[in-house]
């Protein structure tokens, strides 16, 4: 049984990324992806978690979770900084004792 869909529902589904099968991937955006990862595994105290690139999906996520307080020196600090500011998307929220900071890769691959 096949079903048509509405314009509407097509553009949902490509927003979700659903069905999505990269063939090449951006090797920029790959080697982002490290160095963010490369700047967050040197944070003493924190956890990194994430999604490596994969051809099943768009984007590429990390994960950064940290006791909700914590003491950072410079250099800590400016490694957290600099994984901010290379990443294409950011989100920080708060649960069960621990902040997490999400970091998005956007468009790893380029088809």
């Amino acid at each position: 049984m096949s079903k048509d869909y509405t314009p509407e529902e097509i553009a949902e589904m490509h927003d979700r990324n659903e069905n999505f099968i990269g063939k090449r991937a951006d090797f920029e955006k790959v080697r982002l992806y490290y160095k963010i990862r490369a700047e967050l595994e040197r944070l003493d105290g924190c956890t990194v978690g994430g999604y490596e690139p994969n051809p099943h999906e768009q984007n590429a996520l990390l994960w950064l979770d940290m006791p909700d307080l914590i003491m950072m020196d410079g250099e800590a600090a400016g490694r957290l900084a600099r994984a901010i500011s290379m990443a294409d998307r950011l989100s920080i929220s708060a649960s069960g004792g621990k902040v997490r900071f999400a970091f998005g890769v956007e468009r790893v691959w380029k088809d």
